[in-house]
């Protein structure tokens, strides 16, 4: 008997170890799933809890002149809504007068045919007289090829200080005409943007490209990127000239265009083109930057360079990016005019 109890004795001291270690490493592999469980729920709460965070919360509005004057991280806060404009609510219901006065505004500016009787209702009419004749002793006076039907849209914004009413005439029988009108905080009138309407250029294109002409000019272009002419160095672009408004035809191209990645011109490039990621459902985009085919309208300084590897041909690159979009807002309207 005492032989057997001894045994059974000795058995069970062996047995012991490996019934602790088993319970060891069920223990442990139970907290070990517990913690990644508790971190897996934590993160996912995290997750809904900004998620809400940012559903019930106001946006920040920056417009494109904000988004210039700062560094690029400003593009990489998700609480900012981007717009290229800071939109003033507007009711058609109770501002039918006021569009009144627009259509009426750009009426007599159609009616009139010389440049003193024009000037009277453009924004900062008597600085732009030199342009305008400039501009009027090549094109033609402008005239309504039609019957003003209504407003097709509008988009009331502020910029540079001043109210500005972008609105698309429907015209009958003719293309719709894309106007600006800035309120002018000395009378309080609402003016023409005349270079924005007229797509003012500071040279003609095609001598510029062909060689001829002051090296280096100023031009108001839809810009598309092509990236076939792009190097470690430089963007590629190709630009066509802005059509007159109210004119549906196809625009003429440029040869390909530069602009260097490692130059101011170069930065404010690269911002417009993160800025059209977050713009797509802007409201004044048709206005502004991005027209309905998604091309980017731009203000820029282009260099015509001889080429070095082909006499007789010419390089050209964007020295400056004026602005982004066609305005002609400029307390001082010669700087965008060489």
């Amino acid at each position: 008997m005492s032989v057997k109890k001894d045994s059974t004795s000795s058995n069970t001291t062996e047995s012991n170890p490996k019934g602790r270690f088993l319970k060891l490493l069920l223990a442990s592999i139970f907290f070990i799933g517990a913690g990644v469980v508790f971190v897996y729920c934590g993160y996912f709460a995290f997750k809904q809890y900004r998620a809400y965070k940012y559903s019930i919360a106001i946006p920040t509005q920056v417009s494109y002149d904000k988004i210039r004057s700062e560094d690029l991280d400003v593009l990489k806060d998700a609480s900012i809504l981007y717009c290229l404009k800071e939109t003033i609510p507007f009711s058609d219901q109770d501002n039918k007068q006021l569009r009144y006065d627009w259509v009426a505004g750009l009426q007599k500016f159609m009616d009139s045919q010389d440049v003193p009787n024009k000037s009277n209702v453009v924004f900062n009419g008597n600085s732009l007289i030199p342009l305008m004749v400039k501009h009027y002793s090549a094109e033609s006076y402008e005239f309504l090829k039609g019957k003003i039907v209504g407003i097709k849209a509008i988009a009331v914004s502020q910029k540079s200080g001043h109210d500005v009413a972008d609105i698309l005439l429907e015209i009958e029988n003719a293309p719709d005409l894309e106007v600006s009108l800035i309120k002018d905080t000395a009378d309080g009138h609402w003016k023409l943007d005349w270079p924005q309407f007229v797509r003012y250029q500071s040279e003609n294109w095609n001598e510029f490209f062909a060689g001829k002409g002051p090296e280096v000019a100023s031009f108001r272009v839809y810009a598309v990127r092509e990236k076939a002419y792009e190097d470690n160095d430089n963007y590629g672009l190709v630009l066509y000239k802005a059509r007159p408004n109210g004119v549906e035809a196809i625009n003429q191209i440029s040869p390909p265009v530069t602009v260097t990645k490692k130059t101011k011109a170069g930065t404010d490039f690269y911002k417009a083109l993160k800025l059209y990621e977050f713009s797509q459902e802007d409201k004044t985009r048709v206005f502004e930057q991005f027209d309905d085919k998604n091309w980017m309208r731009m203000q820029c300084k282009i260099i015509r360079i001889p080429d070095i590897n082909n006499p007789g041909k010419f390089l050209f690159k964007i020295s400056e990016i004026i602005d982004m979009g066609w305005d002609g807002i400029k307390e001082k309207p010669e700087e965008f005019v060489l």
